[in-house]
């Protein structure tokens, strides 16, 4: 079974700008189009198909601007781990690796 254990349940900043909590949890469900961007981006990168670099470059910046929001609601070092997954795909994008 899953544990939220070290979670917090709110934003610094979402807080702070006075979105309610419906308007966050619809930016929740935005991590869900992120990883499906990244899925997509992924099958295009393998099969070389022309569109992978705007759906990664889109995945990114939606990942890294839903982190930004939610910075101190992750336990330990989570979104540093996730950033640096934002930096390979990145570093695949540009270095045509």
């Amino acid at each position: 079974m899953l544990s939220n254990s070290g979670f917090k349940t709110s934003s610094w900043l979402y807080d702070r700008i006075g979105l309610g909590e419906s308007t966050v949890k619809a930016l929740g469900y935005l991590w869900g189009i992120a990883v499906i961007g990244f899925m997509f981006s992924a099958y295009g990168y393998f099969y070389e198909l022309a569109w992978w670099e705007t759906t990664i470059k889109a995945s990114v910046a939606l990942s890294l601007a839903l982190f930004i929001g939610w910075w101190d609601a992750f336990p330990s070092n989570i979104p540093y781990q996730a950033n640096i997954g934002n930096i390979v795909a990145l570093a695949v994008l540009y270095l045509k690796i």
